[in-house]
């Protein structure tokens, strides 16, 4: 299996699930470290760090994290001992899966048979002179669109869903690749636009809401560099931190591909 069906498999099971927000950044986290280690059958990783990857959270919310992964059929778990951490293994089964009814059988039908594939595209992958693998299994740079694509239609709900990726321009393609970041970060970083009451146009000015925020948008450097420094974030809460919100109005130069 490769990222995006893992990413797809969770994202349809929780059409049709509930599970805790600390259960999916876990579960976004460890498909980030499997990648990062190069797709291995398991990862090790301790409680302390899995607290650190999941936001400095208690141990107890780290064991209840992985519980319910476990119990929902997405991971396996081997408790580690002194000096042999924890290991954890994704199922690339997911017989506990429920799928909504009005989800395309023909789809799924098509990720079962990417499941039985032998053998797994991700035995194939190559390292580069420096033996980093990239997402897509080619030489490092390389991103898999597909996956970031998901993320942003996920966590941005309130803006213009992007086409599919056959249909991304060189320079959409060329920006996101720009930003440097991994799908963790990149998902961070959709979840602070959706917040944002300005951004999603969900505040109403003198002249009604603002609509010109897209993934195009939101990947051009300088746009990219005023959200994560919260010039974006509602005045509310830069209140409530003790900060006064002086976000200028943002520069609005249309993009002829807002797909």
């Amino acid at each position: 299996m490769t990222y995006i069906d893992y990413l797809n498999h969770f994202n349809l099971w929780l059409e049709s699930n509930a599970l805790e927000a600390s259960a999916q950044l876990m579960y976004f986290k460890l498909l980030n470290v499997f990648n990062r280690a190069g797709w291995p059958d398991t990862v090790q990783v301790d409680n302390r760090r899995m607290a650190l990857l999941l936001g400095g959270v208690a141990k107890t919310t780290v064991i209840r994290a992985r519980d319910r992964l476990i119990e929902a059929g997405f991971i396996r778990f081997c408790r580690g001992r002194r000096g042999s951490p924890n290991r954890y293994e994704l199922v690339k089964e997911f017989s506990n899966a429920t799928y909504p009814a009005t989800y395309p059988a023909t789809y799924l039908a098509t990720i079962s048979a990417t499941e039985n594939a032998t053998p797994i595209k991700t035995k194939n992958k190559t390292k580069n002179k420096k033996g980093h693998m990239s997402a897509e299994g080619g030489r490092e740079g390389v991103l898999d669109y597909e996956a970031y694509r998901q993320v942003f239609i996920q966590y941005c709900p309130s803006l213009p869903e992007p086409r599919e990726i056959g249909q991304w321009s060189a320079g959409r393609k060329s920006a996101l690749r720009a930003r440097h970041v991994d799908l963790e970060a990149f998902r961070e970083q959709c979840q602070r636009v959706e917040r944002s009451d300005f951004l999603t146009g969900r505040l109403e000015g003198r002249n009604g809401p603002w609509l010109g925020c897209s993934l195009d948008w939101m990947l051009k450097a300088e746009n990219w560099q005023k959200i994560s420094e919260g010039n974006y974030d509602n005045r509310r809460q830069a209140e409530n931190n003790g900060a006064k919100n002086t976000a200028p109005p943002p520069v609005c130069d249309d993009d002829d591909d807002y797909l």
